[in-house]
């Protein structure tokens, strides 16, 4: 799961299930702030693409 939040930042959630328990880690990354606000974000074969105000990125 993925989480914008502060305009500019980015939580990945993981969850997992281990013996009936969900158990989750979650990352949360800062992009700059030239780049501007996030705006969508998609999957492909070699990771993610976030698309900002300014800029595209990819997280891998």
């Amino acid at each position: 799961m993925y989480r914008v939040f502060d305009n500019n930042k980015l939580e990945i959630v993981h969850l997992t299930e281990k013996e009936g328990e969900l158990k989750n880690k979650s990352k949360v990354i800062e992009f700059a702030n030239w780049k501007g606000k996030l705006l969508s974000g998609g999957s492909a074969s070699f990771g993610n693409v976030i698309e900002c105000e300014n800029a595209l990125s990819s997280i891998t």
